[in-house]
């Protein structure tokens, strides 16, 4: 009986020595380590530990925390540490840059569009940056970057206020059209000319002034 539960004894010491560390302090003090760890084990085993790794790091090492992520190759369990790194994020900003460092483009989208909702209405200058990160397909009438625009726009008190939306446009029919909009919304005719004779392009310019 002795000899059998030395032998226990043993066995278990020598299964936590050959077992990998997946500890909270492992992971802090040796990312890297864990993370080589994790790639000895199955693919469901990968999933498991890449996800506990992401959990621990998700504050304190984000890019190390996305690294283990990317590194799941089960596309639902990627996609859930991804949620709960950004579902972590206290700070807006930090959360927001990292958005665009998803290897999942849905996902990346959804995290942009969630962040402009919560600012759209009180802080313009962010939102407008939160939309200029968004897809733009080239020969497209719409965009998730040309209705996140339009959206700033319409939440904004005041014609100059849009008027600086406008501005900030990079792509210059965009610009044209949201001045051309706002210049149609004007009830007083004088204000809609002035707001037209923002457009520099002349053709653009009296197609606006036909408008109002």
């Amino acid at each position: 009986m002795r000899n059998t539960l030395l032998l226990i004894v043993l066995l278990s010491l020598f299964l936590s020595a050959c077992m990998p560390d997946f500890s909270v302090d492992r992971i802090m003090k040796d990312s890297s380590g864990a993370m080589d760890a994790c790639a000895k084990e199955s693919e469901k085993g990968q999933s498991e530990c890449y996800s506990k790794i992401a959990s621990v790091l998700q504050t304190s090492d984000t890019d190390q925390a996305l690294k283990a992520c990317s590194s799941i190759k089960e596309e639902e369990a990627k996609r859930t540490c991804y949620q709960n790194i950004l579902a972590a994020q206290n700070i807006t900003e930090i959360k927001f840059g990292l958005c665009s460092k998803i290897d999942m483009v849905d996902l990346t989208l959804r995290c942009q569009q969630d962040i402009f909702n919560n600012i759209k209405a009180t802080n313009a200058d962010f939102a407008f940056q939160v939309c200029n990160a968004m897809p733009d397909p080239l020969g497209t009438e719409r965009s998730p970057r040309g209705d996140c625009i339009q959206e700033i726009i319409r939440v904004q008190n005041g014609t100059d206020a849009k008027l600086t939306i406008c501005n900030k446009i990079d792509r210059d029919d965009w610009k044209k059209s949201c001045i051309e909009n706002i210049a149609n919304e004007e009830q007083d005719p004088v204000k809609a000319m002035a707001i037209c004779n923002e457009i520099n392009e002349n053709n653009f310019r009296q197609h606006c002034y036909k408008g109002i």
